[in-house]
């Protein structure tokens, strides 16, 4: 038969959908949504910081600008009729955008006191508890995607190979015993590592065994 070169090599798994939810701003965490190592569904509420202060100058604000919409109003029907003057009218107006953005500032404090899973997944374990003050920029969780597809990411010494998105690589490892699994190369590095002189390759990885996790280490063959 052909003879055929093969090069082995080692690869990572990671997870396609894969980030560290962080705090945006600091505060006490006034309710948990999930336990460490739950999956949780996508628009779960993950953690609430304390929003108790802002939402209280919300209520207020919303109370003045329906007052501000009234008077507003008011005087854009005696403007109508030339019983005030146009600056009048501009000032009520000026009035009520005040209110708008000031209410607008504090939905998007609160907002950013809430925090959500972007997408189903598995977290990570935690040590987080109600009452605790988190600073801003906290880790809360590693949220790794349930979809069921990994990236291999691999590198190859510059002279061995030169593959191209389309090609096949095979994994293995101790946590397929069936045998190694063909994974599609998708992307490669612009550039070749300064201090490796090699090359860095992706594959795609579909509907990979149970067993193997994301993080894990496995061989990669390029024939």
């Amino acid at each position: 038969g052909e003879w055929r070169q093969t090069y082995r090599t080692i690869g990572e798994l990671r997870a396609t959908q894969n980030l560290e939810l962080r705090t945006e701003v600091d505060g006490k965490i006034s309710q948990l949504g999930f336990v460490g190592g739950d999956r949780v569904k996508q628009g779960q509420l993950l953690l609430q910081l304390d929003s108790s202060e802002e939402e209280a100058q919300l209520n207020a604000t919303r109370a003045q600008l329906k007052l501000a919409e009234l008077e507003l109003k008011r005087r854009a029907e005696l403007l109508a009729k030339s019983l005030v003057s146009k600056n009048d009218y501009d000032i009520a107006m000026a009035n009520r955008d005040v209110l708008l953005a000031n209410a607008a500032a504090l939905s998007a404090a609160i907002a950013k006191k809430t925090l959500q899973a972007p997408f189903d997944a598995s977290t990570s374990l935690h040590t987080l508890e109600v009452g605790q003050f988190l600073a801003a920029n906290t880790v809360i969780s590693t949220l790794t995607g349930e979809a069921r597809e990994y990236w291999v990411d691999f590198k190859l010494p510059q002279d061995k190979l030169n593959l191209a998105p389309g090609d096949t690589v095979l994994v293995s490892g101790r946590a397929l015993q069936e045998g190694p699994l063909a994974a599609k190369v998708i992307s490669a590095d612009a550039r070749v590592a300064a201090d490796s002189r090699s090359l860095g390759y992706r594959a795609l990885l579909a509907d990979p065994p149970p067993a193997l996790k994301a993080g894990s280490v496995v061989d990669v063959e390029v024939v």
